[in-house]
């Protein structure tokens, strides 16, 4: 079988036109999530993580439908421009889970840090807390101090743990706000 110039031109042209256009957008995403749904950002290719956790409140109530935006992999000419982000609510119980690629790079003032997943939580009354997420070799999930100073629960609580079932890293990260529901 034979194609023509032509023929494969204007196929090479749809098949790069409808790439680009899908890699525009198909990491943007907003959901609001049950306790089986998971917000998807992740390329087919490439390792993958899912995060999840639950969000409560200081009396460790449930933080239901607070707002949660993540993104990830800034870029190193601007870094406010994000590869990977996502906005999603918390369930009735408090709970979240995303998927995503593996953060590779995070860019500051022109330097390449450690890679990391921010995290932007907010509900419709003003209320707003920011914290990052640390990737390290294997997708070993870190907080920072200003993440645990923060939570105003014991130390062991607050730190994420990580996982590996074979085909995704998982991180429990859970949030011990002070903040009323």
């Amino acid at each position: 079988m034979t194609f023509s110039r032509r023929v494969f031109c204007k196929n090479s042209l749809f098949w790069g036109l409808g790439t680009s256009l899908f890699g525009l957008t198909s990491f943007t995403s907003e959901t609001k999530i049950s306790d089986v749904e998971r917000l998807v950002l992740s390329k087919k290719r490439g390792q993958r993580i899912v995060v999840e956790g639950r969000i409560l409140d200081k009396n460790l109530n449930p933080c239901q439908h607070l707002n949660i935006e993540i993104f990830h992999d800034n870029s190193e000419l601007n870094p406010e421009i994000f590869k990977y982000y996502g906005k999603l609510r918390t369930n009735a119980n408090g709970k979240y889970s995303f998927e995503t690629n593996i953060p590779q790079k995070h860019y500051e003032n022109g330097l390449q840090k450690l890679a990391r997943i921010e995290f932007k939580i907010s509900d419709d009354n003003n209320f707003e807390y920011k914290t990052k997420l640390y990737l390290g070799y294997g997708g070993k999930a870190y907080v920072d101090h200003q993440h645990a100073n923060y939570q105003f629960v014991v130390a062991e609580n607050i730190l994420p743990k990580t996982s590996f079932d074979g085909q995704f890293n998982t991180v429990e990260f859970d949030f011990f706000l002070n903040y009323s529901t």
